[in-house]
C-alpha cells in the first residue's frame, strides 16, 4: 500500500529467507512535505524471532527510490546489518532493532525528494534464516531503550523513614 504520510512500514512482516523484501507500506513523501521537518524516526522492532545460526546476517536498510515498488533508482538513507541469530535484538519479541533520527538526513542538499519520493524499508536476509518484524516512520521520538517497555513511574521521592 501506498501512504501519502509517515506511518507504519510493516506490522509483523514476515521477512523470507534468502530474499530482499520490501516494506509491506510504501511512503509517498513529495517534496512539499519535506518543508520543515527536523525530527523523522526509523524504528524497526521484532514481531516473531529470528530463526537461522550464528553465520546468518539480518539486513535492514530505508531507501529513497524513484518508483513505488523500489525497483527503480534507490538511494540508501540508512541501514543496519546484524550477523548471527543469538543477538538479543533478534532473539527476543518485543524488542527493539534500530531506532534512529533521520530529520537532518532528510534536510541534506544531497538528497533530493523531487526525484526519490518513495520511502520504503528493504529486509535482505541471508538464506536459512527468517524473522518478522514492525517498523515506521513516525515524528514521534521513540521511547529509550531504558525506558522500553517499562510501565511503571519512578518516584523522585526516598522511601518514608
Amino acid at each position: 500500500m501506498i501512504l501519502d504520510a509517515l506511518g507504519v512500514l510493516d506490522t509483523a512482516g514476515a521477512k523470507a529467507a534468502g530474499a530482499t523484501t520490501i516494506s509491506e507500506n510504501v511512503i509517498l513523501l513529495p517534496e512539499v512535505d519535506f518543508s520543515g521537518i527536523t525530527d523523522v524516526w526509523l524504528v524497526i522492532d521484532t514481531a516473531v524471532i529470528a530463526t537461522g545460526d550464528g553465520s546468518d546476517t539480518y539486513k535492514f536498510q530505508l531507501v529513497a527510490d524513484t518508483q513505488v515498488a523500489l525497483d527503480g533508482t534507490s538511494v540508501e538513507l540508512v541501514s543496519l546489518t546484524i550477523t548471527d541469530v543469538a543477538d538479543v535484538r533478534l532473539a527476543t519479541a518485543g524488542r527493539r532493532i534500530f531506532a534512529f533520527n533521520l530529520g537532518e538526513l532528510l534536510m541534506d542538499p544531497f538528497f533530493d525528494p523531487e526525484t526519490y519520493m518513495y520511502l520504503g524499508l528493504n529486509s535482505i536476509i541471508s538464506a536459512g534464516a527468517t524473522i518478522s518484524i514492525n517498523a515506521a516512520l513516525s515524528t514521534v521520538k521513540p521511547q529509550s531503550d531504558v525506558l522500553y517497555n517499562r510501565q511503571v513511574t519512578r518516584s523522585p521521592v526516598g522511601l518514608p523513614g
